[in-house]
């Protein structure tokens, strides 16, 4: 697999790297790891969310979808157990490059998995950590924002598939549309209807910093080469 997508819940990768997931699935083999259910969410069943989840994946394109079934509000990233799973899940499906959110978020479940594949991304290349599967060396891990407050190193131009990650990201109906039996107590900052916007705002902000019409931010675990300067300094040719 060349590059894995991980998100603590099931529309996290839709809402901060959907669009390079979409734009990478057009040449790559892309999957998606979700570290939990999201059982805790306020709204939305389990069943509900597995629905939503795979009909995301399915718009975004990509080869393969995973669930980790770690809790929901319980990530661990020091937990033996989860440390477990997560590596060998990566040494199964063996990724080139990781996705995964930045440690300074909000929700602990974001910072959680961010530092638990951090974790995993080390321990799945030695063969001294016992798992199912043979040991895997990924090449890097890039960072996404999760509304952290991220500097990034870097943007990436979503422009010509941003319509399709907003697509993605309204698949999970459960989350942000109201429902007839809506209550104060059920909705959240996710349901509120300036979200969605704020999350197109989002991706403009970062589109107008650097030039296109919509972009999506990402920093580097660690420093990369670049094999052909020409190309990654000047992509407009």
């Amino acid at each position: 697999m060349d590059v894995l997508a991980v998100g603590g819940h099931p529309d996290d990768v839709e809402l901060c790297c959907g669009g390079t997931v979409a734009l990478l699935a057009l040449t790559r083999e892309v999957g998606i790891l979700d570290l939990t259910e999201g059982e805790s969410s306020t709204r939305g069943s389990v069943e509900e969310r597995r629905a939503e989840t795979r009909r995301a994946a399915e718009i975004l394109g990509v080869a393969v979808r995973r669930n980790a079934f770690l809790p929901d509000t319980g990530v661990d990233s020091v937990s033996r157990d989860q440390i477990r799973t997560v590596v060998d899940i990566l040494r199964e499906l063996r990724p080139r490059l990781i996705l995964a959110p930045h440690w300074d978020s909000v929700h602990p479940d974001h910072c959680e998995t961010s530092r638990l594949i951090q974790r995993a991304f080390v321990l799945a290349r030695i063969a001294g950590f016992r798992s199912d599967h043979r040991p895997h060396r990924a090449e890097n891990v890039f960072f996404y924002d999760a509304r952290s407050g991220m500097v990034p190193g870097f943007v990436v131009d979503i422009t010509r598939v941003f319509e399709q990650k907003m697509e993605a990201v309204r698949a999970h109906a459960s989350q942000f549309e109201p429902s007839p039996d809506s209550t104060r107590d059920s909705l959240t900052p996710i349901s509120d209807p300036t979200f969605l916007e704020g999350i197109e705002a989002a991706a403009r902000y970062w589109g107008f910093r650097t030039g296109v019409r919509y972009a999506e931010p990402f920093m580097a675990r660690d420093p990369f080469v670049v094999g052909d300067p020409s190309a990654a300094f000047f992509p407009g040719g």
